[in-house]
């Protein structure tokens, strides 16, 4: 009806397709009642402390958006980012989730939207029909992935250095 509530028919067919896969959505192990003592324990005196502030402009997240490494190019060669509202636009809401971040957790999000990703499921093998058949993969929304590009390309170059050999990566 275009007032962007969900009708009734639209209602029904997500819980048909939540209800059809349901030992599926169940399939995922609980966490215990201490996971996240022991996670704020685990991160207690590990914070990193970088040696300055990385700068973040709007034109330097423009780059960023339309220069996305190991994002697949359309058709026309231009990665799909650069037709979402704007990409000064992003870029904006990007620079301004990158100083939320930094203020709290809600006011990253009242940036970047709620945080509801897509929970998709790879078979391992032909016909597997049960989680352990399957290999889970998480898809955030575009926001909040170019959001983690952008951290990790302003970021990355202060924290490398500090890593040990065990916690480096090799990019690509």
């Amino acid at each position: 009806d275009g007032s962007g509530e969900w009708c009734d028919d639209d209602t029904q067919i997500g819980q048909i397709v939540w209800e059809s896969r349901q030992d599926i959505w169940d399939s995922a192990p609980p966490l215990p009642p201490t996971a996240s003592a022991l996670l704020r324990q685990y991160f207690q005196g590990r914070s990193v402390r970088l040696p300055t502030r990385p700068t973040v402009s709007r034109r330097r997240l423009a780059n960023l958006i339309l220069n996305p490494s190991g994002s697949a190019p359309g058709r026309d060669g231009q990665p799909y980012e650069v037709y979402h509202i704007g990409v000064l636009f992003v870029a904006c809401l990007l620079a301004q989730a990158v100083y939320a971040a930094d203020i709290s957790d809600e006011a990253l999000d009242e940036v970047l939207g709620p945080s509801i990703d897509l929970l998709v499921w790879i078979l391992k093998q032909a016909g597997a029909e049960e989680a352990t058949g399957m290999r889970p993969l998480q898809l955030p929304t575009c926001l909040r992935r170019l959001f983690g590009a952008c951290i990790t390309e302003i970021l990355g170059p202060e924290v490398e250095p500090q890593l040990c050999a065990d916690q480096a990566a090799v990019v690509g």
